[in-house]
């Protein structure tokens, strides 16, 4: 069954994306993706998102501070991970950069030992060489890199550190 399409002109659009962007931190490029799939020209895209700029409802700026403080803080995400979503999203490099500066990554070794800890409770293998291997991609999917992944493997204990498996 085809989904009915809507016809909205720029004000209604607009009214529409307001609305959304009152109720939550967006992108341009959510709105512009919105928009187009309403079918509206790039253009027209542009005119509206433009309009949400200048009335307030968008700030790239803002959304990459809000967007960093809770990844990093309730999600327990990397730097790697929250970078790679914000630039999918087409934040400006110094939004993003900005945005870092506020976090404080001092305690990411830590939280990555608690994190590694918890998911090395699940792992079925006792082989140290396959839980190793898990632990390190289950860090790097969490946006943390190679250097803090050895630190919280070298925490952790001595069972997933053996000298012959690399």
């Amino acid at each position: 069954m085809e989904k009915k399409r809507i016809q909205l002109t720029k004000e209604q659009a607009y009214t529409r994306l307001a609305g959304l962007c009152a109720r939550g931190e967006r992108t341009p490029f959510d709105m512009r993706s919105k928009m187009m799939l309403w079918g509206f020209s790039a253009a027209d895209c542009e005119a509206v998102v433009n309009k949400l700029r200048e009335q307030g409802f968008i700030d790239e700026y803002r959304y990459a501070r809000a967007f960093v403080h809770d990844k990093h803080e309730f999600d327990r995400w990397g730097k790697l991970k929250i970078v790679a979503h914000l630039r999918a999203k087409q934040i400006p490099e110094d939004a993003i950069a900005q945005a870092l500066e506020m976090i404080d990554t001092s305690g990411d070794v830590e939280t990555l030992v608690s994190l590694m800890r918890k998911r090395a409770g699940t792992l079925k293998s006792v082989e140290p060489r396959l839980a190793r291997a898990s632990l390190m991609r289950f860090a790097a999917a969490r946006g943390y890199s190679m250097d803090q992944a050895m630190a919280a493997l070298e925490r952790i204990g001595s069972n997933y550190m053996d000298a012959d498996l690399d």
